[in-house]
């Protein structure tokens, strides 16, 4: 029996393209948070004087997607390249792993924006 045939290498550049098109959403989401809702919040919190661990937790973490994250980005495209070049089960698995990556990042993304916007919904008093 003969082993399938292993998808092109010319067929790579298509896979990324999709991963950075699926990841425009969240990420859009994530920047509607750290640019408008965000600092609007802060100033509720601050005006009302509820700041909660929970509170300072989600603004950290948003605040380390931002000062991290261009070495995350960075980090994440030398691991494709050393993947690509070093790694022959890579083209196998490739579409999997980077599925698995985008529905993580989207799952985790919404779920702080949620957790951002529902911070402020508990402020307001009916």
């Amino acid at each position: 029996m003969n082993p399938p045939p292993l998808p092109s290498p010319a067929v790579a550049w298509k896979d990324y393209a999709l991963l950075l098109l699926w990841m425009v959403p969240p990420t859009l989401a994530w920047l509607f948070s750290i640019v408008i809702l965000m600092p609007r919040l802060e100033r509720v919190w601050d005006h009302v004087g509820q700041h909660s661990a929970r509170i300072t937790t989600l603004i950290d973490l948003s605040r380390a997607f931002v000062d991290y994250g261009r070495i995350i980005l960075v980090a994440a495209i030398g691991l494709a390249l050393l993947l690509e070049q070093f790694a022959p089960w890579w083209p196998i698995y490739r579409r999997s792993i980077m599925a698995a990556f985008v529905f993580i990042y989207t799952t985790l993304m919404f779920l702080l924006v949620l957790s951002l916007a529902t911070e402020g919904l508990g402020l307001i008093k009916l």
